[in-house]
């Protein structure tokens, strides 16, 4: 059972990372009836236990100045979780006066939580009414442990319309298309087109005449040949002639 609740909460957490273009650090506005809970259960801080339960690295935990002031007028019962919502980093709200934390919450999160806040509270009318608005993933805890809003079906709806919206070309893109594409045509005709060019003159000049006969040129070419060189037959000759003087010199 453990299992398939953790398998539940990744694929929720997924499909409003994917959706809802939410990315770390994950920031998470808590109420006072949260943050009580999770003291009441003592599931231990609001730095230990978001960060494990989103499988996120960073996660920073916020309340309002109107959720302060809620938890100050509440009296002795709630002096531990003022104590501890004073630790948790305080987020501005343009409220002058403290407003309930509900209504400061709603308008934290306006009409489509650009900002991608999480909202962490215990109150089930605000919870149904943040249903209602896309891109807002919604905490609670219980006794043992804390639970994610799956996402509504008015969330998955908004998320389908936008999809939907981003493949289809607007209509002013559409009227723009043929404007578009006679000025293209336009500026392909404007532009200058290259010249053929002709045959190289170079090439058809005429071959001058030869004003030397045939008959020049090949005496003169038979000059140029190399004499063919006589390796060593100078050196026979000389020897041969030395042995024959030698031999009719000597005495019988």
């Amino acid at each position: 059972m453990k299992y398939k609740k953790q398998k539940s909460t990744r694929r929720n957490i997924n499909f409003f990372r994917v959706q809802c273009g939410f990315r770390e650090p994950f920031r998470v506005i808590i109420d006072g009836n949260f943050l009580h809970a999770l003291l009441e259960a003592k599931l231990g801080g609001p730095r230990e236990i978001l960060p494990k339960f989103l499988g996120a690295t960073t996660v920073k935990p916020y309340v309002t100045r109107c959720v302060l002031a809620e938890l100050r007028s509440l009296g002795e019962d709630f002096t531990g979780t003022a104590l501890a919502a004073r630790r948790i980093e305080t987020m501005r709200c343009n409220h002058l006066k403290p407003v309930s934390p509900s209504e400061c919450l709603c308008s934290l999160v306006g009409e489509n939580n650009g900002d991608c806040f999480f909202i962490a509270t215990q109150q089930q009318e605000l919870r149904e009414k943040l249903l209602k608005v896309p891109n807002v993933p919604i905490l609670f805890a219980c006794r043992t442990s804390l639970n994610l809003e799956p996402p509504s079906e008015v969330q998955k709806r908004l998320c389908t319309e936008r999809e939907v919206q981003q493949k289809t070309v607007p209509q002013h893109e559409l009227k723009a298309a043929p404007l578009r594409t006679l000025l293209e045509s336009a500026e392909t005709n404007s532009r200058k087109r290259k010249k053929v060019k002709g045959v190289n003159p170079l090439a058809c000049k005429k071959k001058k005449a030869d004003s030397e006969p045939m008959e020049v040129k090949v005496q003169a070419a038979e000059g140029k040949q190399k004499r063919k060189r006589q390796r060593g037959k100078h050196k026979e000759s000389g020897l041969n002639a030395d042995l024959a003087a030698a031999v009719e010199a000597k005495p019988l």
